[in-house]
C-alpha cells in the first residue's frame, strides 16, 4: 500500500468534491423538500425558510434573519427542531420568555449564548440561533415594563448585528425569531394577518426590527389537505403489502379511521412522520391479537382511536 504525493492529493480532492456535493444538495428546492417531509401545510413558512437557509448555507453565507408569526401549535418551533440537525450546523433554541436584562440575576441572553458557543461551535464559524417566544420581550407582554423590554432588545440587537466577546461570536450567525403575538389585534383576526412593522406599536425597537430582513407566517392545514397526503402516503402501501403477507386480505379503512390518522398528522409535534408509526402499531395489533381472524380486515375508527390514546 503506497501513499505517494499524487495519491494524497487525490484523497484530499475527494473531500473538496464532497463539500461541493453538499452545497449542491442544500439548494432552496432541496431544503424545501426536506421541510415538506416534516410538516404538512405551512407552504409560505417552508418556502421562506428554505430560501433563508439556502442563502446562509451557500459560500456567500448570506444572513437573511427571519421572523415567523403564527398561533401556538402551528409548527413554528417543531419544524426547526425536526430539520435543523440535517444541515450540519450548530444551532440553539432560546426561550425568550425566560430572559432577564443583563446585570440581573437569572437567565440573560449573554449567559445563554455563552453556554451555547462554549460547547457547540467546534470548527464551525456559523450557527443558527432560534429565539422562541420572541413576542414575550415586547412592552405589551411585560405589562408596559419599558426598562425590561428595551434592555433585552438592546442586548439582542448587539448580538444580531454581530458581536465577538469571550466565547460568543455572532458575526456569522443566522437568527430566526418565532412568536404567536396572541396579544396583538392583528393575530386576533380571522385569518390572522401580521407583518413586521406592526410590532412597532407593541414596543419593539425599530433598530432591532430593521435587522430582520424576512418575515412570514404559519397556518393550519385543512383537513382535506391532510387526508390527501395520508391516503397517498408510501407507508400506507407498505402497510397493505405487509398485512397481505400476514394473511389479511383484502384490507380497507373506515372513513373515520382515515380521519383519525389525518388528525394525528395535523399535530405539529408529529406531522406526517406519525403515520408510519401508527400503521405499524395497527399491524401489530392485528397480527398478534387472538381476537382478530385472518382474511378480510377493516381498520376501524375505534382501533385507530385506541392506538392514538395509548401512544400519543
Amino acid at each position: 500500500m503506497v501513499f505517494d504525493e499524487s495519491r494524497i492529493k487525490k484523497i484530499a480532492a475527494l473531500a473538496s468534491a464532497s463539500k461541493q456535493d453538499q452545497k449542491k444538495t442544500w439548494t432552496a428546492t432541496a431544503i424545501f423538500e426536506r421541510l415538506d417531509q416534516a410538516i404538512i401545510g405551512n407552504e409560505r413558512y417552508k418556502k421562506v425558510l428554505a430560501s433563508c437557509l439556502s442563502s446562509y448555507l451557500s459560500e456567500a453565507k448570506q444572513r437573511n434573519h427571519l421572523l415567523v408569526f403564527g398561533p401556538s401549535g402551528t409548527g413554528k418551533t417543531y419544524l426547526l427542531e425536526q430539520t435543523l440537525p440535517d444541515f450540519g450546523l450548530p444551532y440553539v433554541v432560546i426561550d425568550s420568555s425566560s430572559l432577564v436584562p443583563s446585570g440581573y440575576e437569572g437567565n440573560t441572553l449573554t449567559k445563554s449564548l455563552t453556554e451555547f458557543y462554549s460547547t457547540n461551535m467546534g470548527a464551525s464559524d456559523r450557527a443558527i440561533i432560534v429565539m422562541d417566544e420572541f413576542d414575550k420581550i415586547s412592552e405589551k407582554a411585560n405589562g408596559g415594563d419599558t426598562h425590561k423590554s428595551h434592555s433585552i432588545q438592546g442586548e439582542l440587537l448587539t448580538n444580531v448585528q454581530g458581536k465577538k466577546e469571550g466565547a460568543i461570536d455572532t458575526r456569522n450567525s443566522l437568527w430566526i425569531f418565532l412568536g404567536a403575538f396572541a396579544y396583538s389585534d392583528e393575530m386576533k383576526q380571522i385569518p390572522p394577518k401580521m407583518v413586521k412593522n406592526d410590532l412597532l406599536k407593541y414596543g419593539f425597537k425599530n433598530e432591532l426590527l430593521g435587522r430582520i430582513t424576512r418575515d412570514t407566517s404559519t397556518d393550519i392545514p385543512s383537513v382535506e389537505d391532510v387526508v390527501k397526503r395520508v391516503v397517498k402516503h408510501p407507508s400506507l402501501i407498505t402497510f397493505m403489502d405487509e398485512m397481505k403477507l400476514e394473511g389479511f386480505d383484502p384490507v380497507d379503512f373506515e372513513d373515520e379511521a382515515i380521519l383519525f390518522l389525518s388528525q394525528a398528522a395535523q399535530d405539529p409535534r408529529y406531522g406526517m412522520r406519525i403515520i408510519p408509526s401508527l400503521l405499524g402499531m395497527i399491524k401489530d395489533e392485528a397480527i398478534f391479537s387472538k381476537d382478530i381472524e385472518k382474511g378480510a380486515f377493516i381498520v376501524t375508527a375505534d382501533l385507530v382511536k385506541k392506538i392514538k390514546e395509548d401512544n400519543m
